[in-house]
């Protein structure tokens, strides 16, 4: 009994959380790298980091995780919708969804004009 009950708590056995849990360290990765700042810092961004997760729009259905579950835009605390560096044009990063293994997880472009319904990037010629 003792050892099925290690089984049933171990890490690994609990992929959904596992999952939930690398999507927010890569997040904070990524708000960690466009600041500048090293891993040593994350707690700076550990704030940040769910409300990006939160804003993340699904590019088959163009909604967010709340819309989608809940039917209505979500309203963050401040009021707004849209996450802080979606509200000032300038650098952004943008995903890579295929790649291969020695690929960037991202590059950076240039956010044009965002608002609730869509953003203009404009993409900056690679090497």
């Amino acid at each position: 009994m003792h050892e099925l009950l290690l089984l049933l708590y171990h890490p690994q056995g609990n992929s959904q959380c596992e999952r939930s849990n690398q999507t927010i360290w890569l997040t904070i990765k990524l708000l960690l790298h466009s600041k500048r700042l090293s891993e040593e810092d994350w707690e700076a961004v550990l704030v940040e980091a769910p409300q990006a997760v939160r804003s993340l729009v699904c590019f088959s259905t163009y909604e967010t995780p709340h819309e989608r579950f809940l039917r209505f835009p979500r309203k963050a605390m401040t009021g707004s919708a849209l996450s802080s560096w979606l509200l000032h044009p300038g650098p952004v990063l943008l995903r890579h969804h295929v790649r291969n293994k020695g690929d960037l997880l991202c590059d950076s472009e240039d956010l044009v004009e965002s608002n609730q319904t869509y953003s203009v990037i404009r993409l900056i010629a690679g090497p």
